[in-house]
């Protein structure tokens, strides 16, 4: 399966608490621990990353809860799901090789 990376591309799901964003894709800025300070993609003011766990900064078609700023937010890891398409590369390698023997 492919993985996160800076970057990438994904699928928010599973959210509770901002169940708006869910199916929304979204590009991966940068990954943050807790009590790093990074500046919003939007509006450039100096942040510190208010979690107890490490979050992703992601721009594209969704809004800060907190802070209510359009156009990024922050996810858990758990909470996106890779879509850059190296997912089916090596599916495609293993089903040339069932073929063509």
């Amino acid at each position: 399966m492919a993985e996160l990376k800076v970057g990438g591309l994904a699928l928010v799901f599973g959210l509770r608490k901002n169940p708006q964003a869910n199916g929304k894709c979204v590009r991966l800025l940068m990954k943050v621990s807790p009590r790093e300070v990074f500046k919003s993609p939007v509006s450039n003011k100096t942040l510190i990353h208010g979690e107890k766990t490490p979050s992703w900064i992601c721009e594209g078609d969704i809004k800060h809860t907190h802070l209510k700023e359009n156009g990024w937010a922050s996810f858990d890891h758990k909470n996106l799901m890779p879509i850059d398409g190296d997912d089916f590369q090596h599916e495609d390698e293993q089903l040339k090789e069932l073929t063509y023997g």
